[in-house]
């Protein structure tokens, strides 16, 4: 694919808005993990991170219940809003409903929050001396945290 193709390729998103596997419900960020390329969306209005081969085939729930699941518990998320993976393929995932951020481990569906009480959470990364970054547009601004052991 040239740089300036206006198309792209089309990894994730097939048959329209809706909460079937190879459906997303208002998408609203990409990351890919470094440990093997493959491709996590945020699946927002469906409460789930979706993973994806590198070539946008083999979809799964990566994190979240589902689009009738969202809710506060460990395996939960409420409209997701931002995403990243750390160096060892760690997700961590701004749970905007729940003011929250989860850690989810490779192969784990039950999450860990690293971070609580935020306003509003829409960003979120992860820097080289595993610090979180959060953006809270509630109160308009970026906060540093820690990041807390395993």
């Amino acid at each position: 694919m040239q740089a300036d193709e206006p198309t792209g390729v089309h990894l994730a998103g097939f048959g329209g808005r809706g909460f079937e596997m190879t459906q997303l419900s208002l998408p609203s960020d990409v990351c890919v993990n470094p440990l093997n390329g493959s491709v996590a969306v945020c699946d927002m209005n469906n409460h789930r991170i979706m993973e994806y081969n590198p070539d946008g085939t083999q979809p799964r729930v990566l994190a979240g219940g589902g689009p009738f699941d969202n809710g506060n518990a460990s395996h939960q998320l409420d409209g997701p809003m931002s995403i990243c993976f750390d160096q060892q393929g760690r997700l961590y995932v701004a749970d905007r409903g729940n003011d929250r951020v989860q850690r989810f481990c490779q192969g784990n569906l039950q999450g860990t929050t690293i971070v609580s009480g935020l306003d509003q959470i829409h960003g979120i990364c992860i820097d080289a001396s595993r610090r979180v970054y959060v953006v809270e547009s509630g109160k308009r601004r970026v906060v540093r945290f820690p990041m807390p052991p395993e």
